[in-house]
């Protein structure tokens, strides 16, 4: 059995969900994998970098060198071609790990051709999902490579993103919202919301937290603004659902998978007047006390049940046990 290595970008602090799904990888791998064999974090760009914004326990690999003999790796999509093409030259098997199915052609720092991208992913040994909209996009765009897709659930710690009847009954009147999405946007929609609303409610950013602080946030507010934009899944708008939140707005086509009412209203990208007016409505419900716990609890429930760490825990060995497979 081969150690599993995932490549993954020296993001310098600033939080990404998808940086935080690799962190998870590498720590269930590293318990999932019989001794002598481990899981490890890659940063390229700085080996002495990890990441601060949110807890793990993970091990680094240090250095540039790979063992084909030893090592599997895994790269991110959007940086498949430029470290496939070093992984080829010494025979090193790889997998890549989609995390957006609409990044599926990007070509960062390097130019590189239809056909490099092309080759990149028909000589990848696995490539890796972890949503509908992501499996539906890599079968689309290179239908020779699908019998190649294994999904990996995603999961949302409960324990960490809760709400409790006390917390729910808690809350502030408070609106959160991601500003790093589709920013014009909500600049626009922001202006005409403090047109209607009370000075007793309050809007705020949650920008360039940590994972603690947004939880934090997560639990005072009631709404969440979602300005998802083609996401690969989406974190923000379930991990606020999860902590009591009523989550309205652009599902960035793949949180369709969870997009369920009433906890979740979605609003179709970039039309504002109807975003303004469900959130200006769903103030009202709160305002009258027509938004309660024991009708949001059981909603809740099945999200947490849906995205839980046992059903990760077991795609994960699946991986595991396709690694195993690979001459």
């Amino acid at each position: 059995m081969k150690s599993i290595i995932y490549i993954c970008p020296a993001n310098k602090n600033k939080p990404t969900g998808g940086i935080k799904i690799i962190y998870r990888h590498v720590e269930i791998l590293s318990k999932l994998l019989p001794k002598k064999v481990d899981s490890k974090i890659f940063h390229f760009e700085d080996f002495n970098f990890k990441c601060d914004w949110f807890p793990h326990n993970v091990d680094f690999k240090k250095n540039s060198t790979f063992d084909s003999t030893k090592e599997f790796v895994i790269i991110p999509e959007w940086m498949a071609v430029y470290h496939a093409k070093i992984l080829q030259k010494t025979n090193v098997k790889y997998g890549i790990f989609v995390q957006n199915g609409f990044y599926l052609h990007t070509k960062p720092k390097n130019n590189f051709s239809d056909e490099e991208i092309n080759e990149t992913y028909e000589k990848a040994e696995i490539i890796i999902s972890y949503s509908d909209e992501i499996t539906e996009c890599i079968k689309l765009t290179f239908p020779k490579s699908a019998d190649k897709i294994l999904k990996i659930n995603i999961s949302i710690d409960d324990k960490k993103f809760q709400c409790t009847e006390e917390t729910f009954k808690s809350k502030k009147n408070l609106i959160t919202y991601m500003p790093r999405k589709k920013k014009d946007h909500a600049k626009k929609l922001l202006f005409i919301l403090q047109q209607h609303l009370s000075k007793n409610w309050e809007i705020k950013g949650l920008d360039n937290l940590s994972e603690f602080e947004v939880i934090k946030f997560f639990k005072k507010s009631k709404i969440f603004l979602s300005f998802s934009e083609l996401e690969g899944f989406g974190l923000p708008p379930v991990e606020a659902a999860l902590c009591g939140n009523s989550v309205i707005g652009y599902t960035g086509e793949a949180g369709k998978e969870y997009w369920v009412p009433p906890i979740f209203d979605e609003v179709f990208s970039g039309d504002l007047r109807t975003f303004a007016n469900k959130v200006i409505n769903k103030v009202k419900d709160f305002d009258k006390n027509n938004y309660v716990f024991d009708k949001f609890k059981p909603y809740v429930n099945k999200l947490a049940e849906k995205y839980s760490v046992e059903k990760e825990q077991k795609s994960l060995k699946s991986l595991i046990e396709k690694i195993k497979e690979i001459k």
